[in-house]
């Protein structure tokens, strides 16, 4: 598992291969991550949760599975969303 804001503003970060032994993702753990420009999430994740990506303002490519039942509260605010 990811924890709850594990990676928040991770200034580093620019890709995310997310391996199959993910299987749950905390709140805001990737939140502010500014260079973050994409994201591979596995079959393995059910839920992307509250501001996962929230304010990841380069993310430009995400892979979601079909596995996703539910995206949180402005998981990928603003970002994908105004590109």
């Amino acid at each position: 598992s990811i924890g709850q804001s594990a990676f928040y503003e991770c200034k580093n970060l620019t890709e995310i291969n997310l391996p199959d032994s993910v299987t749950f993702i905390g709140n805001c753990a990737f939140e502010r991550c500014d260079n973050l420009t994409k994201v591979v999430i596995p079959n393995s994740v059910r839920i992307i949760p509250d501001y996962a990506f929230s304010e990841c303002t380069n993310l430009t490519e995400i892979n979601l599975p079909d596995s996703i039942t539910s995206i949180g509260q402005s998981a990928f605010y603003p970002g994908l969303l105004q590109k």
